[in-house]
């Protein structure tokens, strides 16, 4: 597998070009989730010969903010416009894959910018657009200039300086959730602190719903329902149900019983134990059971694969 550096107007990431670079091929952009950093490790997962692809970052790296914080959607549209001047790229056959917070990121980007693609895949998404990270009152996004202000805000404090990991410890001191370290053996489970935004702003949650219906290419949605990070499979079937409401039909969900977060990744035994966020300082589950996890991740690999060779040819 070949792969290169790609600097160029600012964007950033790691190229990977299809099996015969002398043809045009269709390019699919990768984009990972709060981690940050450039996603190689899911990209070469996921990679396919038929394909280029592009493991682009957003955050956390060299020249780029250093958390997920008022995070320009032109951004990606100046990735795909260098894509599209690449001798090796065909500009009429792109393809946008997202994970975790990337997933929210495709979802609301196709939803708001008509960028022309065949196909958006988001690997246990939110249905709702979320604040920063790890500073959950802040925008994590802008659009036009204008940060997207409407996003499911912390829970425990309005305060702008409130971290993740301070409104999960609040939450649990309050008798919202039970309690868990967040040592390597007791890690938090996150999805108890999404939950609980979800209950305390439920009045408000239809403001912060991503417009899935305003996505004109083919929709895949791939989550978890033992997901500890966020209830994925909920947020999917909410997105589904909405796309419905509006006449989109071009939707299609899949859900894994018993699984956790890590579909997109190779499967490894230690995320059904305990993962260490670096950015948000905490040790946090995965969730999900070993059996499960595994064959969910070579099914999502599966999946994914279908869904990019049957819009991209």
């Amino acid at each position: 597998m070949i792969k290169t550096m790609l600097i160029a107007q600012g964007v950033l990431g790691t190229f990977y070009p299809s099996a015969n670079p002398t043809e045009k091929a269709p390019v699919v952009i990768v984009i990972s989730g709060s981690e940050g950093g450039i996603p190689q490790y899911i990209t070469e997962n996921l990679y396919m010969p038929e394909a280029n692809f592009l493991a682009l970052s957003y955050f956390g790296a060299e020249g780029l903010p250093s958390s997920l914080e008022n995070i320009p959607l032109e951004y990606f549209v100046k990735a795909i416009e260098v894509l599209k001047q690449m001798p090796g790229v065909d500009a009429s056959r792109i393809a946008v894959v997202g994970n975790s917070r990337g997933a929210e990121l495709v979802l609301l980007l196709a939803s708001r910018i008509d960028l022309d693609l065949r196909g958006v895949c988001a690997i246990v998404p939110s249905q709702y657009v979320n604040g920063g990270f790890p500073y959950p009152n802040r925008n994590a996004w802008t659009h036009n200039g204008k940060p997207i202000r409407e996003f499911l805000p912390g829970l425990t404090s309005n305060h702008e300086n409130l971290t993740e990991g301070e409104d999960i410890v609040a939450m649990i001191e309050q008798g919202l959730a039970p309690k868990h370290e967040g040592s390597q053996n007791d890690p938090l489970i996150i999805a108890d602190l999404f939950r609980a935004r979800q209950m305390k702003h439920q009045a408000d949650l239809s403001n912060y719903e991503i417009a899935i219906e305003n996505i004109t290419s083919s929709v895949l949605l791939l989550t978890a329902e033992a997901d500890a990070i966020w209830p994925s499979a909920a947020y999917g079937q909410g997105l589904v149900n909405r796309a419905y409401l509006h006449g989109k039909r071009d939707v299609t969900h899949k859900r894994f019983s018993e699984a956790g977060h890590g579909l997109a990744f190779p499967y490894y035994e230690e995320y059904d134990t305990s993962i260490f966020h670096p950015i948000g300082n905490f040790w946090c589950h995965g969730g999900g059971e070993p059996f499960h996890n595994k064959i969910a991740s070579e099914q999502t690999h599966t999946l994914v694969h279908e869904f990019l060779t049957g819009i991209l040819t």
